[in-house]
Order: structure tokens, then sequence, then C-alpha cells
């Protein structure tokens, strides 16, 4: 079973990369610090097809002759196992979802902030406060403790 978790957290791993790919990565991502730029679609598109083929080449037996006793049953679990989940979401959980709260403006003001290198942080009620380093953080400590 160990081809199963291999299996199982590679292709966890590509789902999002996947989405990348198929929704269109600037339509996704926002701004950001690193950015590959025109790399980015082709580094997914590269990583995706490696994992598929990855999770092909673990679905193979390990000895030849195949017979019942030493088949690699890790594609039919994997297909029912996909199967399940695709089912009970269609079934169930579909249009039901709600994702968390996020102050998108918020969000983005930060990631401004960060990119520009600006030392202030926005807090929620949109006040800006100065960043709080880790070495004024020492000497705060060593005043204290003095």
């Amino acid at each position: 079973m160990v081809s199963a978790a291999i299996i199982f957290q590679q292709t966890s791993c590509i789902v999002p990369q996947a989405i990348l790919l198929y929704r269109g990565r600037d339509k996704v991502l926002p701004e950001r610090y690193f950015n590959l730029g025109k790399l980015g679609a082709p580094v997914n598109a590269i990583a995706v097809a490696w994992v598929v083929f990855l999770d092909i080449l673990y679905c193979f037996p390990t000895a030849m002759p195949v017979t019942p006793q030493n088949m690699s049953y890790v594609s039919v679990v994997s297909v029912g196992l996909m199967c399940f989940v695709l089912a009970l979401w269609f079934t169930t959980k579909r249009g039901v979802f709600k994702g968390p709260h996020i102050d998108l403006e918020l969000l983005n003001q930060r990631r401004h902030a960060a990119i520009e290198g600006d030392d202030r942080v926005i807090s929620i009620d949109g006040q800006s406060m100065e960043r709080v380093t880790s070495q004024s953080t020492k000497q705060d400590n060593k005043a204290h403790l003095s």
C-alpha cells in the first residue's frame, strides 16, 4: 500500500496546479512577491504531466507473470475512491459549501505592503501600525529584564 500512499499524496499536491492551468493563472492568483511570469504555466503543466505519469507507473504490478495474488490493486482502489468522492460531492455537497469569510481588501493591502517593502502593517480597523521586528523585540526584552 506504499504505492497507494504515494499516488494519493502526489495527486493531492498536484490538484491546485491543475486547477490553475484549467482556470488560468492570471484569473486565480493575486499579485505576489514571487512570480514565475510566463514560465508559471509550463512549470505547472510539466508538474501535472509528471505526476500523471508517475501515478500510472505506480499502478504496474511488481512481478511477472501477473496473478491475482501479486497484482497491484492500487488502481482499483484509486478509481473506486475517486468515484465515491465524486458521487458524494454531486449528491450531497454540491452548492452547499460556504468558505471562510475573508476581508479581501485587507488581504490585498497587506500583500501590496509586503511586495513594496512597506514597514507598516495595516490592522483590521484600517489603522496602520509599525511592524515589530525581531531586533526591536530583543531590545525591548533586554530593557524589560534590566
